[in-house]
């Protein structure tokens, strides 16, 4: 019991510092895509362009003190910044009771922390952006390398990759390069075999999300939902309970 409250203690440390990097989030969220610098520039209001105070910042409870709204011009606030925030935060408590202060925590706590922006930016701007992908794969490849798993992480990556580089090749507009660079991102954090597990997990989504769109809200062609939030939530599915769902499949399969 003693343990089971220090872990719940830790997890909420956890949700508490997800909220402020949550808030971080949301900045990468809103300037990558409009080529605004991340490390120059004080926050802002993107309606009346008035400075944000501190007081003004504060993740979560300002959205709610404020009522949605600009403190400044009145302005609705959009909803994604406190679920971004929330879902940080609750990502990380989750990924922190799941794994402890262990090497997989921080290995999957980071890349949940670049595919939030990512599910964000592709599917508000239909981008998935370098400057996030780019930096995800040489981080994933490090830490899987840094494990000792070489050929896990490059085989990861050029599976990932590889696969999405030949759909790329084999039905144009299926695929662009941002899905490609994700690919790759997801298949060095992960590593082989569950690069597998996410591959198909993103599909299953992708082709569920593509059903739905198409009965519910007549989406084709140009207004169907971007592949990247998929790829993105495949890979956090996979991040939490891939290990698991590869366990039973294996069982199933008699392997």
């Amino acid at each position: 019991m003693e343990v089971n409250a220090l872990r719940l203690i830790y997890a909420i440390l956890a949700f508490l510092f997800g909220l402020i990097l949550g808030s971080f989030l949301n900045s990468l969220i809103y300037r990558i895509p409009r080529g605004i610098s991340i490390a120059r520039g004080r926050s802002f209001c993107p309606k009346c362009g008035h400075q944000l105070k501190a007081v003004d910042l504060v993740p979560l409870f300002s959205f709610l003190f404020l009522k949605g709204r600009c403190r400044y011009c009145r302005a609705p606030i959009s909803f994604r910044y406190p679920l971004v925030e929330i879902l940080a935060g609750a990502g990380l408590a989750l990924l922190f009771w799941f794994y402890g202060s262990s090497v997989d925590f921080f290995q999957w706590a980071v890349l949940y922390l670049f595919l939030l922006p990512l599910f964000f930016i592709d599917l508000e701007r239909k981008l998935l952006p370098d400057a996030l992908t780019i930096p995800g794969i040489v981080i994933g490849l490090g830490f899987q390398i840094a494990r000792g798993n070489y050929w896990q992480a490059l085989l990861g990556a050029a599976i990932g990759g590889g696969l999405f580089l030949l759909i790329y090749l084999l039905w144009k507009g299926g695929m662009g390069g941002g899905d490609i660079k994700l690919a790759l991102m997801a298949g060095a954090f992960l590593g082989y075999p569950l690069v597998l597990v996410w591959f198909f997990i993103s599909f299953i989504f992708g082709a569920m999300g593509g059903i739905v769109g198409m009965i519910f809200f007549k989406l084709k062609g140009k207004s169907a939902v971007p592949f990247g939030p998929y790829l993105a939530a495949g890979a956090l599915i996979t991040a939490f309970w891939g290990n698991y769902i590869l366990e039973a499949y294996l069982r199933l399969a008699g392997l």
